[in-house]
């Protein structure tokens, strides 16, 4: 039988809801949004590089192949830039469980790969 005593040493151990994290990348984060020392944009950005690096070294060889008047019906390299864009949804899930932060984290993660194949930032307005 449990005594009020061990209830509440119990609820003081799980996630206060009002603490607030720092992360490396300078943003004061919600403790459920921060994990292994890092908050989930940044983790997101770690654990997808090498997939987003993948994915830029098959659109740069497909305008490789755009420049030198070559098809570009690469089926190879446009299969494995849909796996690498499968992986990086499948990391996205395995850090958050809310559906809207989910979009948002593989967004950003296919807005950074696009960026590395121009070799520019690219400006996009905000919906």
């Amino acid at each position: 039988m449990q005594t009020k005593r061990h209830i509440l040493l119990r609820d003081k151990t799980s996630l206060i809801p009002g603490l607030l994290l720092s992360c490396r990348c300078g943003k004061s984060v919600p403790q459920a949004e921060y994990k292994e020392g890092l908050c989930i944009d940044c983790l997101a950005t770690e654990k997808c590089a090498p997939y987003r690096a993948e994915i830029v070294r098959c659109y740069r060889k497909r305008l490789r192949y755009e420049k030198l008047g070559k098809p570009t019906s690469l089926k190879g390299t446009d299969d494995i830039a849909h796996r690498n864009r499968l992986r990086i949804i499948k990391v996205c899930q395995g850090l958050t469980s809310n559906a809207a932060r989910l979009e948002e984290l593989t967004n950003e993660q296919g807005r950074l790969a696009r960026e590395a194949v121009s070799g520019s930032k690219i400006l996009l307005p905000r919906r």
